[in-house]
């Protein structure tokens, strides 16, 4: 990746520390919860959800689909039970369904 300016490499370095810490307490809680995953139906419905938003990037994460809100691939995200989406389009899955 380039980069037109040594600012515009540091807002890119911080956007993505931002999204790594997100990450990370998405797997903590998803690690203490016992790594609870959800039903196909429910990750079918998030995906949709997602790929619906305005933050979808088809592309990311070798081309499986990321959101540039959170930076999260949604391959991994959505199928945990404890995430939920960044800016409320769906919820933690309750009793893993």
């Amino acid at each position: 990746m380039r980069f037109s300016s040594k600012e515009e490499m540091l807002l890119y370095s911080e956007a993505k520390k931002r999204e790594f810490i997100s990450f990370g307490r998405d797997i903590g809680k998803w690690v203490s919860a016992g790594i609870p995953v959800v039903s196909e139906e429910v990750f079918n419905s998030r995906i949709a959800i997602c790929k619906d938003c305005e933050f979808w990037n088809k592309d990311g994460f070798a081309k499986t689909g990321s959101c540039t809100k959170c930076g999260c691939s949604t391959q991994a995200k959505l199928r945990m039970a404890t995430a939920k989406c960044p800016i409320d389009k769906w919820t933690e899955a309750k009793n893993n369904s």
